[in-house]
């Protein structure tokens, strides 16, 4: 097709050679007329729609009754969605051949020797109805898109509504109104700007967790951090967990392991790191 489409603009050239303008139109003859209407089924099969409307066009302005050329140009303008031209063209194409079928003797067409070839005369009844069943799909094709634009627009509407109701003007001038009338109140002795009530913590006090520990515990702590550390291999670490001096004698050491296994033995000592001191002192005295 692309090729046929050089080959017929070629054509329309060598055709249009010595031919005066009319405007930015060429008018030439039949051969003028066909050359544009066939260069515009080319640019159908292209599905490029608007350059054989165009070629249409052409083809019209010289034989005006050139009915393959508006049945063509009709097709055109339903593939690009144009309705209401393609409704326009479709009318004046089954009006042109029903008057002809009915006045075939009437002067207007017996004298009309502008086109004697693709006239109305010359519509067989197959193209006729084809051109019918085409203008009815047509106008369903309209009356579909019509109302697809319709319930479209509807939806539009009613999101915006939506919108406006939701995040408006309206909206933000009553929620500051309904605001300020809350903060407003008469006879209201309550602090609405105040969430403890006029008894805000204390920026001084500590959470339990943060509370000082006895120094017992502390010092608990620490000898269990100690466990792992490499002070567990120094010898003075031993005497330290029993609490003795490192010059005590073995009664003193027994005397401090009886007195630190009392005070951790887990029936006595419910703190949970007491078993685990409670082990530690046998194993140190052990040792």
């Amino acid at each position: 097709y692309d090729g046929a489409v050089k080959e017929y603009t070629a054509c329309l050239v060598l055709d249009s050679e010595g031919v005066n303008g009319i405007g930015e139109k060429k008018i030439g003859g039949r051969l003028n007329a066909v050359l544009h209407c066939n260069r515009a089924a080319a640019y159908m099969a292209l599905s490029k729609y608007r350059d054989a409307i165009s070629d249409c066009s052409a083809a019209l302005l010289i034989y005006p009754r050139y009915m393959k050329a508006m049945l063509r140009r009709c097709r055109c303008y339903v593939r690009l969605n144009r309705f209401e031209e393609a409704l326009t063209n479709y009318e004046h194409y089954i009006r042109l051949v029903q008057q002809a079928r009915k006045s075939r003797s009437s002067a207007e067409y017996s004298n009309d020797i502008s086109c004697n070839f693709d006239s109305p005369h010359d519509v067989r009844d197959s193209d006729l109805d084809a051109a019918r069943n085409e203008l009815s799909e047509v106008k369903r094709a309209k009356l579909k898109v019509e109302r697809n634009a319709k319930t479209k627009n509807a939806e539009d509407e009613r999101r915006q509504k939506w919108y406006n109701s939701s995040f408006g003007d309206n909206v933000n001038n009553d929620a500051q109104r309904r605001r300020q009338q809350w903060y407003n109140q008469e006879n209201d002795t309550s602090r609405r700007w105040d969430s403890f009530n006029g008894s805000a913590p204390n920026r001084n006090t500590r959470s339990k967790s943060e509370q000082p520990r006895p120094k017992s515990e502390r010092e608990e702590e620490s000898r269990q951090s100690c466990i792992h550390s490499d002070r567990c291999s120094n010898v003075n670490y031993h005497y330290k967990i029993l609490d003795v001096a490192e010059t005590g004698s073995e009664a003193d050491i027994k005397k401090a392991y009886h007195k630190a296994a009392l005070k951790y033995h887990p029936d006595k000592n419910k703190d949970a790191k007491a078993a685990d001191m409670f082990r530690l002192v046998k194993q140190e005295y052990d040792v």
